[in-house]
């Protein structure tokens, strides 16, 4: 383990986790590089050199991400990256630059409000993934609920009740908000909308 930059067997990773496929066949995953502090998103070209594509400002900044804090991470046919940054309770968007902004959620703020960029809030955000329509599903893990993100920033929530009985042994299958979900660590969707 370690945290270096390279070609192949030459590159060294310290303690990744969320990963994401670009069209072009470049694979984009979190990592944490212990010696800065910091939570950093690496790059593997389609040819195997990987590179720093992002890191985290400082930990006093009021704009750092926390290490470990990138749970979900998805690409778009543009380039852009999305990633869930849960201690921070947003969702935030990468352009191919790598300008980070956030798209949905306020930071620092825990919630389940529904409602356009800053508005919203979440309690929790992991797993990611983009639908065909350009969509973002989030998994909102502590808060139980499964959210959409247009690309303007509007959030909805389209399965899940937020904070059912935190004890509750048992999942209710239902229409939106009359399910109640358990454990949901992950998701996908297909061409035709479904969400699983």
């Amino acid at each position: 383990p370690g945290y270096v930059d390279g070609a192949g067997d030459a590159a060294r990773f310290q303690i990744f986790g969320a990963i994401a496929v670009t069209p072009a066949g470049d694979v984009f995953l979190s990592d944490f590089d212990t010696a800065a502090g910091r939570a950093a998103i690496r790059r593997i070209s389609s040819v195997g050199g990987v590179s720093t594509f992002l890191l985290s400002p400082a930990q006093n900044s009021t704009d750092s991400i926390t290490p470990f804090g990138i749970s979900g991470l998805a690409a778009d046919s543009a380039g852009n990256l999305f990633f869930a940054d849960r201690p921070g309770s947003t969702i935030r968007k990468v352009t191919p630059a790598g300008a980070v902004s956030i798209l949905a959620g306020a930071h620092n703020q825990r919630g389940t409000l529904d409602g356009g960029g800053s508005a919203a809030t979440f309690y929790g955000p992991g797993a990611v993934c983009l639908e065909t329509s350009g969509d973002l599903l989030v998994i909102d893990a502590e808060g139980r609920t499964l959210r959409r993100i247009t690309p303007s920033g509007a959030v909805s929530t389209i399965a899940g009740q937020p904070y059912p009985d935190f004890y509750s042994p048992f999942v209710v299958d239902g229409v939106g908000g009359s399910a109640v979900l358990l454990s949901t660590s992950a998701v996908s969707s297909d061409r035709s909308g479904n969400v699983y």
